[in-house]
């Protein structure tokens, strides 16, 4: 019978436990348990789709109604503009456990832990590097808080920890070690990864590296890059047909269309557009320095991260295997900042970025040998995410309330009595709501949780529902009470099907 290794398990045991006790640390220090977390006060806007497009999966394996934007849809199914793959995990945890508004949370946790220990089981760290990697992710607060949320930036953080675990383990092999089963869930990773976002299409570098090492043949690279583009031309027709439009152009590609209809233009504006982001980067790491942007402090750590690769890279002499790596991290890195300049939006970029700071923060907490360096970082990690972590809209946890249970439970009981889900209606509208995004004030979205279980949720703006007023397409609306549109719906006799909080929802045809 073979040996346990207990300082071995006693390590992937303290390993994995370290998100869950970054979770247990943010509730001590909010003066919460973790039961205490309520989907339903957040204010971020992006949760009530997610949440309740995997409600619909789990009910009805897809929604009854349309998401999207100002009344767009989906060529097939009713998802929103985001790829359905974001919600693989979350869709089997629902089917699995059921859906609640803790559902999410634990879904994260269970999968951070289990990347966790599956990174720990294929690397083995030594004390010094689980220390190091526990004391950056737990002063790292911005990870935890997206565990305690619906979005879907957890089964990003996941896959990566384990595609840099199996990455490490083949770093430390000879190429006559290289299992075969490990390149294998190196390609598997970065193919769902590009089907939920597309900029990790790099990803595959490591594993055709890898396949070259090992066979020597050149048409590994061919067949890497038949899998990369394969990836793209997979979440193209995932997104063409199961995604509903935003209501602007997610990527910005407009500096390419200036540069072919007029070069010499299209060659300033790409100058123009790298030095007034760099400028407008600049001056949000500052402010996150600072005044505790969130953005901004995001990009503080980010620019630490290409420095630091920088530094890392003139250090290292004899060791190339070990510098080309570095110089990997370092290249990826740089290309997603330039992608953030000129496809994306600087602002909105940083949520993308963080992913990048926790691949920093792994890399470096398993290489890095100097105490003083290790304490530079930490203390700059501090800073950022836990001193100057003031903003509430980012950083505060959301907190049940009697008051708001009470509200969202009116409204649930009041619309499940009006029976307002038309399960044989052929056309998806009649199961689907509009949330008007503001009126005369904003609109407080998380009324929409208490919708029943399969109905679509279609953002509108308040112009565009006054201007198509007789046309809509959704069969309801929900709306501030009192305000201009909910005055237009009273006036033009539209069914009031019930009041809660201090919106209305209308029955519009």
């Amino acid at each position: 019978m073979k040996k346990i290794n207990y300082k071995n398990a006693v390590a992937i045991i303290l390993f994995s436990a370290i998100p869950i006790l970054a979770c247990l640390i943010m509730c001590l220090r909010n003066g919460m348990h973790l039961n205490d977390i309520y989907l339903a006060n957040s204010q971020w806007n992006d949760e009530i789709f997610y949440y309740k497009l995997v409600e619909a999966m789990a009910a009805y394996n897809g929604s009854l109604g349309y998401f999207g934007y100002n009344e767009s849809y989906a060529n097939i199914g009713g998802f929103g503009p985001w790829s359905p793959v974001l919600f693989v995990f979350y869709i089997l945890y629902a089917k699995l456990f059921g859906w609640t508004m803790s559902s999410p949370i634990y879904c994260n946790i269970m999968l951070m832990t289990v990347a966790m220990f599956v990174f720990a089981y294929l690397v083995r760290p030594t004390k010094k590097q689980t220390l190091f990697a526990a004391l950056l992710y737990l002063s790292a607060t911005v990870f935890t808080r997206y565990v305690f949320s619906a979005m879907p930036e957890i089964t990003i953080y996941s896959f990566l920890i384990v595609f840099l675990g199996i990455a490490i383990k083949l770093y430390r092999q000879t190429k006559n070690d290289y299992k075969n089963r490990y390149l294998i869930g190196l390609n598997v990773i970065a193919f769902l990864l590009v089907l939920m976002r597309p900029y990790w299409i790099l990803l595959f570098i490591v594993p055709g590296y890898f396949r070259y090492k090992k066979c020597g043949k050149r048409k590994m690279v061919v067949i890497e890059l038949i899998l990369a583009f394969s990836s793209m031309a997979a979440y193209w027709l995932i997104t063409s047909n199961f995604c509903s439009a935003y209501f602007k152009s997610i990527i910005n590609m407009d500096w390419l269309k200036l540069l072919f209809s007029s070069p010499l233009q299209g060659i300033w504006n790409i100058i123009y557009i790298f030095f007034s982001s760099i400028w407008t980067l600049l001056q949000n790491i500052g402010e996150g320095i600072i005044s505790g942007s969130p953005t901004g402090g995001v990009y503080a750590i980010y620019a630490i991260t290409i420095f630091y690769f920088l530094y890392a890279i003139g250090q290292i002499k004899e060791n190339k295997k070990e510098k080309l790596y570095i110089g990997y991290c370092l290249m990826y890195s740089c290309i997603m900042l330039l992608a953030i300049f000129y496809l994306y939006d600087i602002n909105v970029g940083s949520r993308h970025a963080t992913a990048f700071i926790l691949i920093f923060l792994v890399i470096f907490s398993f290489r890095e040998k100097s105490n003083k360096s290790y304490l530079i970082i930490l203390t700059a990690f501090v800073w950022i995410f836990c001193i100057r972590a003031t903003d509430l809209y980012t950083y505060q946890v959301p907190v049940y309330t009697e008051e708001k249970a009470i509200a969202l439970s009116k409204g649930t009981e009041e619309l499940s009595e009006a029976g307002i889900v038309e399960f044989n209606t052929e056309n998806p509208w009649d199961n689907t709501v509009i949330w008007l995004v503001s009126d005369e004030t904003s609109i407080d979205f998380t009324y929409l949780y208490a919708i029943p279980k399969g109905m679509g949720i279609n953002l509108c703006f308040k112009d565009y529902v006054l201007y198509n007023f007789s046309q809509l397409k959704p069969r309801y609306i929900l709306v501030n009470i009192g305000e201009e549109v909910d005055l237009r719906c009273k006036q033009e006799k539209k069914d009031l099907i019930t009041e809660y909080g201090n919106v209305h929802i209308w029955k519009l045809r």
